[in-house]
């Protein structure tokens, strides 16, 4: 056995640049799927108990982004127009770059939807970084083992603006919600259905409907008297018609807290449950009472 020659030592990743239309769009924190992956077709020869294995169609899983507030606007057009059932299909590629942001590998695809985006848990007692989680459906996928060394020259890695979990504001028009200390992660989903093209191997991806998830927030019981009204209208006398229900906005702000970096809009908001947190006698003494 030959030993390994010194310029064939492995490389690890630095960055991770997202291209969309052949335009550099920034640095993701990760990136995982992405995987093609082979339908097995079995049958058997003759009398043999043997049998033979072939390969047929193909699926392409999903890519999954894993990003900050420091990505183009560009991007976040992008999922702002897949919320709004705007759906646009997008080509585009992931560079794993080592620490020069010299690209060593690169993902590229093409026809992505944008199929599922998570916005991660907010909680004003917590501390830490969250990314939002994007997933995108590509028609078609291939591996390039050599990009252009170039590609990603003079793009500079920004100064993180990071989402913290504790730094975001909740409010809804025309109803007091009180001080919002939580709101639960959520998701919204683009259905999608696969449709095979003559004998085109890799299905055509077609949207179907938009999936808009339920909210959960937590706030405390002094000034959520409003919120009590509202819902024994709405839930409980079930009076409630679409006048009743209302807009409103999540934001993610910078540590100062005076800066939005992202703006989730409300609309259509009903209320479908209002219920006290659990309350200990004994360990909750003392505690701010929620909802």
């Amino acid at each position: 056995m030959g030993a390994m020659g010194i310029d064939t030592r492995r490389y690890v990743g630095g960055y991770y640049v997202v291209a969309i239309d052949h335009k550099d769009l920034g640095i993701v924190q990760s990136f995982e799927g992405g995987g093609i992956k082979a339908e097995l077709l079995t049958q058997p020869t003759g009398a043999d108990s043997i049998r033979v294995k072939a390969i047929g169609g193909i699926t392409i899983e999903p890519l999954t982004f894993q990003v900050g507030a420091s990505l183009s606007e560009t991007f976040y057009k992008w999922i702002q127009d897949s919320w709004n059932g705007n759906y646009a299909r997008k080509d585009g590629s992931i560079m794993i770059c080592n620490f020069d942001l010299v690209p060593r590998h690169e993902i590229e695809f093409t026809q992505g939807l944008i199929v599922e985006t998570t916005a991660p848990a907010l909680d004003a007692s917590g501390k830490g970084i969250v990314y939002l989680a994007i997933k995108v459906q590509a028609e078609t996928l291939k591996h390039n083992t050599k990009p252009d060394a170039n590609k990603t020259k003079g793009l500079v890695p920004a100064a993180q603006k990071l989402f913290q979990t504790q730094n975001f504001s909740f409010e809804l028009d025309h109803i007091k919600t009180g001080n919002v200390s939580k709101i639960e992660s959520f998701t919204i989903k683009q259905g999608v259905k696969p449709l095979q093209i003559g004998r085109q191997r890799e299905p055509q991806w077609e949207p179907t409907s938009l999936e808009y998830p339920n909210l959960t927030i937590t706030t405390a019981l002094e000034g959520s008297e409003e919120l009590f009204k509202w819902h024994d209208k709405m839930v409980i006398k079930g009076e409630g018609t679409i006048k009743d229900e209302t807009t409103g906005t999540i934001k993610l702000l910078d540590p100062s807290g005076q800066k939005s970096l992202l703006e989730v809009g409300l609309s259509g908001v009903g209320i479908t449950n209002c219920v006290i947190d659990k309350s200990d006698a004994v360990q909750g003494r003392g505690a701010i009472k929620r909802v």
